[in-house]
């Protein structure tokens, strides 16, 4: 149980349906091999939402990617942190999110003391190692896109 996002569950009563995608939630294994795959590290609480939370509360937008293994690319967490270092970001920005080469990260440079990760967006026309900080972490970045799609 995170406590984080137990808490963002509280908060977003009215999301009470079954979010479960269609190919069903990954698995701690997923994060293992991509990070093996890739030497990355994804934070505790976007493991916790994708294997567990993802069934109860619903992504912001469809730009997000799932780690689970054989997806689709435009699925794919997998596939995304691929697109991402070609299209040149640095290896210490984890992509989760794309939209036509532009990318939300982990920056992986900037764990906390829990190992949470902020994010960052990495825009293809302005490509820069001094990215734009959007949030503390992924929690708050998910509860941002929650709170959007109500709006």
């Amino acid at each position: 149980m995170n406590p984080q996002l137990e808490k963002l569950c509280e908060q977003f009563p009215d999301f009470d349906a079954d979010y479960t995608p269609p190919w069903g939630l990954p698995s701690v294994q997923d994060f293992r091999r991509l990070a093996d795959k890739f030497a990355c590290q994804f934070p505790p609480s976007f493991i916790d939402f994708q294997t567990n939370y993802a069934a109860r509360l619903p992504i912001p937008d469809n730009g997000f990617r799932w780690a689970n293994d054989g997806l689709e690319p435009y699925l794919s967490l997998e596939s995304t942190i691929q697109s991402a270092r070609d299209w040149g970001v640095p290896v210490r920005y984890v992509a989760i999110w794309d939209d036509e080469g532009n990318f939300y990260c982990f920056d992986s440079a900037a764990s906390d003391a829990n190992s949470e990760l902020p994010i960052v967006f990495w825009d293809h026309d302005a490509p820069s190692d001094d990215l734009r900080h959007e949030c503390p972490g992924f929690v708050e970045w998910l509860g941002d896109g929650l709170r959007r799609m109500r709006q």
